[in-house]
């Protein structure tokens, strides 16, 4: 099964100290989530930049149902743009695969999302990492 999607990662300054994180699509595209000198909307101590996400990656979770979508993740930056709670809200009402990583806490979206009862809820911790992976190998039919 193909897959789409993206993941986020930390971005660390020279001196090892965490800037900002990154939007990293799953065809190899990477650019600008939060940075703590950006303008943008804040989250914390981060100014989220939200022209990449929602110019290169959104379009990364718009193809074929019958892949994978991977969504790294559903959190309070990402939540900021009306797009992506509108693209990942569609998503899930359709028969498309996904898999994603969501916030405890946030928006009402984030909410909204955790209470589906179409979804399963997994909590991911040092113990059960390694394991998860297969079992959602497993359910996914990879």
């Amino acid at each position: 099964m193909a897959a789409r999607g993206f993941y986020t990662e930390e971005v660390r300054g020279h001196d090892g100290r965490r800037i900002g994180f990154d939007v990293v699509t799953l065809s190899g595209r990477r650019g600008p989530l939060a940075r703590v000198d950006a303008d943008g909307p804040r989250v914390g101590r981060y100014g989220v930049c939200l022209d990449f996400l929602e110019n290169s990656a959104l379009p990364e979770l718009s193809g074929r149902e019958e892949e994978l979508v991977i969504i790294d993740e559903i959190g309070k930056m990402e939540c900021l743009s009306r797009e992506f709670t509108q693209t990942v809200g569609s998503l899930l009402d359709s028969e498309t695969p996904v898999i994603a990583t969501i916030a405890f806490g946030g928006s009402a979206f984030i909410r909204e999302v955790r209470a589906r009862a179409d979804i399963e809820l997994v909590e991911v911790t040092k113990r059960n990492r390694e394991v998860l992976a297969k079992e959602l190998k497993k359910k996914v039919k990879v």
